[in-house]
């Protein structure tokens, strides 16, 4: 976060010389592997149940899904 905005920068095609690694399902476990970091860090700083904070993580990525909040903007740079 960086003035009251979202930045990002991702690297899609980390995986694409891994014939056994499909490159949506690594960033499937890269996103849940960020939403249990979170649901540990409201468990140590707010006594959150781990388990219900997953949840609600869950609930609100899905809800985002369906019907986004904002929009997003920015690009992407492709190199081969």
């Amino acid at each position: 976060m960086a003035e009251r905005g979202l930045h990002t920068s991702l690297k899609v095609g980390l995986y694409e010389d891994c014939a056994d690694i499909r490159e949506e399902r690594a960033w499937g476990r890269i996103l849940a592997d960020v939403a249990q970091h979170v649901a540990d860090a409201l468990a140590a700083s707010q006594g959150m149940d781990p388990h219900v904070a997953i949840e609600a993580i869950k609930a609100a990525f899905n809800e985002e899904l369906r019907a986004p909040s904002s929009g997003r903007s920015g690009g992407f740079v492709v190199r081969h």
